[in-house]
């Protein structure tokens, strides 16, 4: 299973034919039902842990289309929740500490390829990446000072931007540095 945070408000799952028996999904409808809610929280939890994604009690709406190898693609999307002014879910839970070095970046690949560094290096500590909210900055956080980032395009943003990112941008995901290295 792969899942991707498209926004803070809406997640994509892709599922193989192992995932949707594991799972107990059905892409045909036969019953009326394509996901299960129990099978659906199972889902949401481990994207939470994997993404950030949390839809926190909101309710969702969940599409489903089958793919030919037996599989699924699922979008979530939030209908309600907490929401910035923008309209945008907060993030709740695991989020970047004061004294994370943060960098800026002016696109996603510039943040990706950072991420791609780091991961080539070792690197395997808590990391985040976060966008704001107008998509104009990219920001990467992560335990320690790497000049990679720097390398990779990245700006050193000052102590206490962690605090900045956590109030004004969206969490792109948890895990950064591990997640956002394999679309490079």
């Amino acid at each position: 299973m792969e899942m991707i945070m498209i926004s803070p408000r809406q997640l994509k799952v892709m599922m193989d034919a192992n995932d949707m028996i594991e799972y107990e999904l059905s892409s045909d409808g036969g019953d009326g039902r394509l996901c299960r809610r129990d099978a659906l929280r199972r889902i949401l939890r481990k994207a939470k842990d994997a993404t950030g994604f949390d839809p926190d009690g909101a309710r969702v709406t969940v599409r489903m289309f089958p793919s030919r190898d037996g599989g699924c693609e699922m979008f979530v999307t939030l209908l309600g929740g907490e929401l910035a002014g923008d309209g945008v879910k907060k993030p709740q839970g695991k989020r970047a500490r004061d004294g994370m070095a943060v960098d800026a970046f002016g696109s996603i690949g510039e943040l990706i390829g950072a991420c791609k560094r780091l991961a080539g290096a070792g690197y395997s500590d808590e990391s985040f990446a976060y966008r704001q909210y107008d998509r104009t900055r990219y920001y990467l956080a992560i335990e320690s000072e790497s000049p990679l980032a720097c390398e990779m395009g990245g700006a050193r943003m000052r102590r206490g931007a962690a605090t900045y990112i956590n109030e004004h941008c969206a969490l792109i995901c948890v895990r950064a540095v591990e997640t956002l290295a394999r679309y490079a």
